[in-house]
């Protein structure tokens, strides 16, 4: 809960790996971490199979199943002003904003959710 209000999921992006990504990377990541999202939105991840359910039997089977959405935004991304902040890495983002902030973070433990 954070101002009563209930986080169902997180996305964490490290610092500074993320940002030193290329841009097609910046958003196959963003996408990869997207897709493990329950269709049902209910705070539950997107179960792939009973036995390695976050990826399936393979991650690149995994990949294969949003690849195409993150391939048509990256085509689409030229078009809007998101461009030039994904394509800056960790270094251009501090000269243009003077300030990075971040949180350090330990890694949350998923609740499990009774049906």
């Amino acid at each position: 809960m954070l101002n009563n209000i209930e986080i169902l999921y997180i996305l964490y992006l490290y610092t500074p790996k993320f940002f030193n990504l290329t841009l097609r990377d910046k958003i196959n990541v963003i996408f990869h971490e997207l897709y493990h999202i329950s269709p049902e939105f209910n705070g539950d991840i997107r179960r792939m199979s009973n036995v390695k359910s976050a990826h399936g039997h393979s991650k690149k089977s995994f990949e294969e199943q949003y690849i195409q959405y993150a391939s048509k935004y990256f085509n689409k991304i030229n078009e809007t002003p998101f461009n030039s902040f994904l394509q800056m890495n960790l270094e251009d983002i501090k000269k243009q904003f003077k300030v990075v902030k971040y949180r350090r973070m330990k890694m949350m433990k998923p609740q499990l959710i009774s049906a």
